[in-house]
């Protein structure tokens, strides 16, 4: 879905809007947190549900990583590993300065 597409701009934009809107509403923070997390994997899921994996899988990674560096903190090999998980894979191209 492009966000020049009717689609969108009709459809996408304005559920995404009044459901953001109503979970503000009732100041319900946790409920907001999960509908614009759904919304945007439908967004995403729009264009090639096959990446959907992929996005949940990156996702749930750094949350795992996020989990390790808060509970590693006299443990600096932990905190190495949970770098390298939230950071991803290092670039395969670095340039000399």
């Amino acid at each position: 879905m492009l966000f020049n597409s009717f689609s969108f701009v009709f459809v996408f934009l304005p559920l995404a809007m009044l459901g953001f809107a109503l979970c503000v509403r009732w100041q319900a923070r946790h409920a907001t947190l999960a509908f614009l997390t759904v919304a945007s994997l439908c967004f995403y899921a729009w264009w090639d549900w096959c990446f959907l994996a992929l996005i949940l899988g990156s996702v749930l990674t750094r949350q795992d990583a996020l989990r390790v560096a808060r509970t590693a903190q006299g443990f600096p090999a932990a905190r190495l590993v949970a770098d390298v998980m939230a950071a991803g894979a290092p670039p395969a191209h670095v340039e000399a300065p």
